[in-house]
């Protein structure tokens, strides 16, 4: 091979000096962007090759001189080489040396601590004032000599250290009765003591241009004002104020430094006055109490106004934001309505004693909504938050209403026991105090107006949900006005389905918004179904109507909304058919036919419609049907001539419904059955043979014809009736036949019955006859299982029962193989 010259990629014969357009020998093209990068890659490609010929020399050569050294001994074992790293700092130099100066300083104040408790008595007046001033002074002044070095951390922990001692001076002070300090009171004491410091620490700072000495006076001003309401002995009232006061001196201040903690011991502070003064006018007995805390919940008016009202530059930052302002106008606004509904209950009833925060708080929602709805509303965080305040008013005010409505509401069902059930149930009289009613109509009456303002002025989406919680709470109140004019329960039952008939009517004119309308409809027609106990005419009338009326509604609604009144008028109906039966004078076992009649009726209507209410209806008319049968329990006759009923119901179903027809034609068989077996049973036979074959084989007859004629029908229904009217009564008669010739003529019998639907892979045939031979079997081991074991020890059963859960539990996954393998075999047969 040629190798000064190039080679051709396709075909590495040399191509000779360049310029060369095309291979001589296999005439590639060599010229274009196509050639050119398949020359880079077969460049690169060479380059590997001489890299990887290169590292294959160098192995061998270490594997040749390793391979010479196999014979010598091990050498010493040697770690790798890793250079040193730093070791890593997990503290920095300013944070050690924080912590350092903290704690030195902390030690020293404790140590002066002990010194002044402890050792202070064994010394003479004069030592005490010089050591404690002289130490003072030393840790006050020790921070100029500090600075002038550069060693600020230092000159913060001696300024500390020498406030830390100034207290400890004031408390050894009044300790030896320094000018008579002993005689003063240690409220009052305290109180000058702190706000003395505090301004003498503020100068003392500003001096010496030190940054611990503010947060330690801002600490202490704190005390000042508890502490004089405390030596005052004013009372809680004065306690309140001095807190109020305590926290406009710490906003006044948050105001000229960047602390943001002076807003939160600001709002703690009023929070904690505020409470106190609200929480002790409404527990006032008299106006001269309550006048008592005016202060404090004018204090905390002007404060959370002039929060919210100021502008936003002469705040504090952490109040400039508009929910701070909302929220400190909203706490202005519940110590305003606490002031004035606290002090104005006292002109007013004990009934009418929520009217008084309720009236304030209706003005002060008008007047926020008023506000907040003109074109460009001024201060509205302020507006927004007194209008939550006098929205919680009211919806607290209402709320103390709650249980006087519930109790008109709910106070006519102690009737029904009387009326349906012979108990003595004595109504009281069905009232409601007009304090109760009143209360809820003002509420009504602010949503209704704001409502109105919100559409007058353009905020449409405001106005429709205002309207809709106006008429929520004014419903309750319309529907009890019959026991605010103490009016007989009668005629309340007929308010509550007037009231119902025209929400009915209403949501039948606009069928596609039923939510307003049902707003309303569900308390009237609850209140018509508790209200009409008071006699069974009553009671009749007014389930009828909500019935048809439910029905309406079923038919007339939107799809979504169709089920719940589709239920309930079924329901409504088998409670009609129970109380008319039951008025009527009838026994129950009389009237369970009135209840199967709903079901005779509601299923196919269900059937003929395909809104979403059809599967609900249908279903609770199956419910009926044991109802129906519970009803004649007692009356064989009765249950036997129901069941018939029942099941040609079911056949019904069976023809009229295709999707229905496999489980309607099961339920159609099984109460047949149960239907003949009661008539057996009532007419006393024991021989059921002579009456179920005939039928049976009749059955089976029309089931094959029916089944050559339409091969692709289950043999459930072709032969289901006809096996369960032949295998059934006989087997039950099995039980109670003490002679063997039945079980021997029923168990050849079941066996064929297997053998055959085995062959046929027909589904009914095998599962009945299987089920009837095991059960035939059973019976006639019983006798030998128990006399066996009697003989058996006691302890074998239960070893034979732990051995065979262990031989189960060992080929559990075999087992479930099977077990799946039997019930798809089952389920391909027809």
């Amino acid at each position: 091979m040629n190798t000064g010259s190039p080679a051709c990629p396709g075909c590495a014969s040399p191509l000779g000096p360049p310029p060369v357009t095309r291979c001589p020998q296999c005439r590639l093209p060599l010229l274009g962007q196509d050639a050119a990068a398949l020359w880079q890659v077969t460049l690169a490609l060479a380059g590997l090759d001489a890299q990887r010929h290169s590292l294959l020399l160098h192995r061998d050569h270490l594997l040749a001189g390793l391979r010479a050294r196999q014979d010598l001994p091990d050498p010493p074992p040697h770690a790798p080489y890793h250079p040193p790293l730093p070791p890593r700092q997990e503290v920095s130099g300013p944070s050690a040396q924080t912590v350092l100066l903290a704690l030195g300083g902390l030690l020293v104040a404790v140590a002066a601590l002990v010194f002044t408790v402890v050792s202070w008595g064994r010394l003479g007046l004069g030592a005490k004032a010089l050591i404690l001033t002289g130490i003072t002074l030393c840790a006050l002044l020790a921070p100029l000599p500090l600075r002038r070095r550069a060693l600020t951390a230092t000159a913060e922990t001696s300024a500390a250290l020498g406030l830390s001692l100034v207290l400890l001076d004031w408390y050894a002070a009044r300790a030896v009765g320094l000018g008579g300090l002993d005689r003063l009171g240690a409220a009052a004491y305290w109180a000058g003591a702190t706000a003395l410091t505090a301004a003498g620490a503020t100068a003392y700072g500003r001096a010496l241009r030190l940054r611990g000495p503010l947060p330690v006076a801002l600490l202490l001003l704190q005390l000042p004002f508890p502490l004089a309401a405390v030596a005052t002995g004013g009372g809680p009232a004065v306690i309140a104020t001095a807190c109020l006061l305590t926290a406009l001196l710490d906003l006044a201040l948050a105001t000229r430094t960047t602390a943001p903690v002076l807003t939160v011991t600001a709002t703690g502070w009023a929070l904690l006055g505020g409470g106190s003064a609200a929480g002790r006018v409404a527990d006032a007995t008299t106006l001269a109490e309550a006048r008592a805390h005016w202060l404090p919940l004018a204090l905390l008016v002007a404060l959370g106004l002039g929060a919210a009202l100021l502008p936003a530059g002469v705040l504090p930052v952490p109040l400039r934001a508009v929910g701070p302002r909302c929220a400190s106008a909203a706490l202005a606004g519940i110590a305003l309505l606490a002031g004035l509904g606290g002090s104005l209950r006292f002109a007013l009833s004990t009934d009418w004693g929520p009217a008084a925060y309720a009236v304030p708080g209706a003005l002060l929602a008008l007047a926020g909504v008023t506000a907040l709805t003109v074109p460009q509303p001024r201060h509205p965080a302020a507006w927004r938050g007194l209008l939550g305040s006098a929205a919680a008013a009211l919806l607290l005010t209402g709320l103390a209403c709650l249980p006087a409505l519930l109790t008109a509401f709910f106070a006519p069902t102690a009737q029904w026991g009387g009326t349906w059930f012979g108990a003595d149930a004595t109504l009281p009289a069905w009232q409601l105090a007009p304090a109760a009613a009143v209360l809820p109509w003002l509420l009504v009456a602010v949503l209704a107006a704001a409502a109105a303002r919100c559409a007058r002025t353009g905020h449409r989406p405001w106005a429709r949900p205002l309207g809709r919680s106006a008429l929520a709470v004014g419903a309750p109140v319309v529907l009890l006005l019959p026991a605010l004019l103490h009016l007989p329960l009668r005629t309340g039952a007929g308010w509550a389905v007037l009231l119902t008939v025209g929400a009915t009517a209403a949501l039948l004119r606009r069928p596609t918004a039923p939510v307003a309308a049902l707003v309303l409809l569900a308390p009237t027609a609850l209140a018509a179904v508790l209200w009409s106990g008071t006699d069974r005419p009553t009671t009749i009338a007014v389930w009828s109507v909500l019935a048809v009326l439910a029905a309406l509604l079923a038919v007339a609604l939107p799809a979504p909304w169709t089920p719940g009144p589709a239920v309930a008028a079924v329901l409504l109906l088998a409670v009609v058919a129970v109380t008319a039966g039951a008025t009527a004078g009838l026994a129950p076992h009389e009237y369970a036919f009135a209840v199967l009649a709903v079901t005779a009726l509601s299923v196919p209507a269900a059937a003929r419609t395909d809104r979403p209410a059809a599967l609900p209806v249908e279903l609770t008319g199956y419910a009926m049907v044991p109802v129906a049968a519970a009803l004649t329990a007692g009356h064989p006759a009765a249950l036997s001539l129901l069941l018939a009923v029942a099941g040609l119901l079911a056949l019904g179903v069976a023809a009229l419904r295709p999707g229905r027809r496999r489980r309607a034609g099961a339920a159609a068989t099984g109460l047949l059955i149960l239907s003949s077996w009661v008539r057996l049973v009532i007419a006393g036979v024991t021989a059921p043979e002579p009456y179920t074959l005939s039928v049976a084989a009749a059955a089976l007859t029309i089931g094959h014809l029916h089944r050559r004629r339409t091969p692709s029908v289950s043999s459930w229904t072709t032969y289901g009736p006809g096996l369960g009217t032949a295998l059934l009564p006989s087997l039950l008669a099995v039980w109670a036949d003490p002679h063997w010739l039945r079980p021997l003529l029923l168990g050849g019998c079941a066996l064929a019955l297997t053998v055959f639907g085995a062959r046929r892979l027909l589904q009914a045939p095998l599962v009945l006859g299987a089920g009837t031979l095991l059960l035939v079997a059973g019976h006639e081991l019983a006798p030998l299982l128990v006399e066996f074991l009697d003989v058996l020890p006691r302890w074998l059963p239960p070893a034979a029962a732990g051995l065979l859960l262990l031989v189960l539990g060992a080929t559990y996954e075999q087992r479930l193989r099977d077990a799946r393998r039997a019930r798809d075999g089952l389920r391909r047969m027809a």
